[in-house]
């Protein structure tokens, strides 16, 4: 009772007590007594070595016999594509549909399930990739460029998943943005195998345009609406001064990789839109782009 009175006569008290944190729930999403990123992991690798045993017992004169020139490569397919499927599945899905009503407001700091779920999506996908990579010349980019997606992929994955930050926003970066890697999964083996075109040229170029289409409303235009929103709402959230579950670093790294995930998909959107002009004109080349 004396404290409350205290309160009411003595205003200034109150000011002088700091707001508590975000109750921190984030990282614990088990099965079968394993982390479920793991899981995810383990389950990648085994459908690639799966995958890569098939590739090696195809005949060389069939349609597919093309694979056998790079196994690794192609055993990279089919994982690959289901893990696209479950990154939309969960993080489009929840992002359009799942998201709860009182999500738009949360705190950056606050525990947000949906963007849980994707995190450790991410983190057993991204972590496969960048295997891969290591063992695939191939899908590295011709820069590089794709193992430094990867590797930024990653970290903010685990700083989402482990340390509670920004989970409002990941259903959009890590759900929606893939749903444009469903026919870009199907552009990449026709091109790291330019035979399988003569055998399969509608699903080839309808896979082409579809990619084209939905990279460059997903990730050039929309990509960048959503790091808009990303950016005032962190502002926001530092201006009022708001008690976060994690330090400040893991502010600047997202504001940082924020910045530079944006730049990778507008130095992707150019090579398409020249690709789309090479097209136009008339220029074989667009093929190979």
């Amino acid at each position: 009772m004396l404290p409350s009175v205290l309160s009411s006569m003595f205003p200034w008290r109150n000011q002088a007590v700091e707001p508590a944190p975000p109750p921190f729930v984030s990282g614990s999403v088990v099965m079968l007594g394993c982390q479920c990123w793991v899981l995810l992991l383990t389950f990648l690798l085994l459908v690639h070595g799966l995958c890569y045993a098939l590739i090696l017992r195809l005949s060389k004169d069939s349609k597919l016999g093309v694979l056998r020139r790079d196994p690794m490569l192609a055993a990279h397919f089919l994982p690959q594509l289901f893990a696209f499927l479950l990154s939309v599945y969960s993080g489009a899905g929840d992002w359009m549909f799942r998201m709860e009503p009182t999500a738009s407001g949360a705190a950056i700091g606050a525990h947000v399930p949906q963007g849980e779920r994707i995190a450790w999506i991410m983190i057993g996908f991204q972590v496969y990739e960048f295997l891969t990579c290591c063992a695939s010349p191939r899908l590295r980019g011709a820069a590089n460029e794709l193992v430094l997606h990867h590797v930024v992929a990653i970290l903010l994955a685990v700083l989402a998943y482990y340390y509670q930050a920004f989970q409002f926003f990941c259903p959009a970066f890590m759900g929606m943005a893939e749903m444009s890697s469903l026919p870009l999964a199907v552009v990449d083996l026709f091109k790291q195998y330019p035979e399988l075109r003569r055998h399969f040229p509608n699903t080839n170029e309808i896979a082409r345009n579809a990619f084209a289409v939905s990279f460059l409303a997903l990730r050039g235009a929309y990509w960048p609406l959503c790091s808009y929103r990303f950016c005032m709402t962190t502002a926001a959230a530092l201006a009022t001064g708001s008690v976060l579950p994690f330090p400040m670093w893991v502010v600047y790294i997202f504001v940082a990789g924020n910045v530079l995930m944006t730049v990778l998909q507008w130095y992707w959107s150019s090579l398409i839109v020249h690709a789309i002009y090479l097209k136009v004109i008339g220029d074989p080349r667009h093929k190979e782009s």
